[in-house]
């Protein structure tokens, strides 16, 4: 597979420290988080912000910080590591997803069969079992929908302010940024129907789903922690 984006220190350090405490098979758990989102939001600014601010309030081993994974990266990962080959020989082992039928059938093809959702869902799974990571988008909340350790969130908003953001940030009009923003959101919902048998929205499969309208990124970003936090210890 093509490598899309670098690895940086900070997710290169991360993927070192995972593949050695899988080799010690570490009982620890560790807590992750899936991010899904609608066209236009600046969830790279947002991720960044989110994992800062998890290494201020976690209590985690100080070697191994929280990363944030979108697609390019993740896709960098399975490149790099090969994790899904080295790690998790079929995907679904014992374990039965409870979400779909659809999704169930596509994840137990063999390794041989795989394309590269099965790499991504078999690479998201294995991060977000060894924690202290957020994956971004393809369908990460569903692969890992069993995982006890993962929280899942969905951001939303107004269709006009995120074409507005699209358009600062990639310099075209208003009209074409609003056009790619429903092209986006038809084409994410497209994929995780085709692969997961779901709706994108379906408000089940998450733990939180927040309107970013009016909130700076860093306050989603503490809403985001805290509520991950609250989660946790209240379970």
């Amino acid at each position: 597979m093509t490598t899309r984006s670098g690895l940086s220190p900070k997710v290169d350090h991360y993927l070192r420290s995972y593949l050695a405490s899988e080799a010690r098979k570490e009982k620890e758990k560790r807590l992750a988080i899936t991010l899904s989102r609608e066209s236009g939001i600046d969830v790279e600014t947002i991720g960044r912000l989110l994992t800062d601010y998890l290494d201020e309030v976690t209590d985690n081993d100080p070697r191994l910080n929280w990363v944030y994974l979108n697609r390019n990266l993740v896709e960098a990962v399975i490149d790099r590591y090969e994790l899904p080959k080295t790690v998790t020989p079929h995907l679904l082992e014992k374990t039965k997803f409870p979400v779909t039928d659809a999704l169930e059938e596509r994840l137990q093809l063999h390794p041989s069969e795989w394309t590269l959702f099965h790499y991504t869902a078999a690479t998201i799974r294995n991060l977000c079992r060894h924690g202290n990571v957020v994956v971004v988008g393809r369908g990460g909340n569903f692969v890992t929908f069993d995982l006890s350790n993962t929280f899942h969130v969905r951001l939303v908003g107004d269709e006009q302010k995120r074409a507005e953001q699209l358009a600062g940030e990639t310099q075209r009009p208003i009209a074409d940024a609003l056009k790619l923003v429903k092209s986006q959101d038809r084409e994410r919902a497209a994929y995780v129907k085709r692969y997961t048998g779901s709706a994108i929205a379906d408000p089940k499969f998450y733990h939180l789903t927040l309107c970013i309208d009016n909130f700076e990124p860093s306050i989603l970003a503490h809403i985001i922690a805290d509520s991950l936090l609250e989660w946790h210890h209240g379970r």
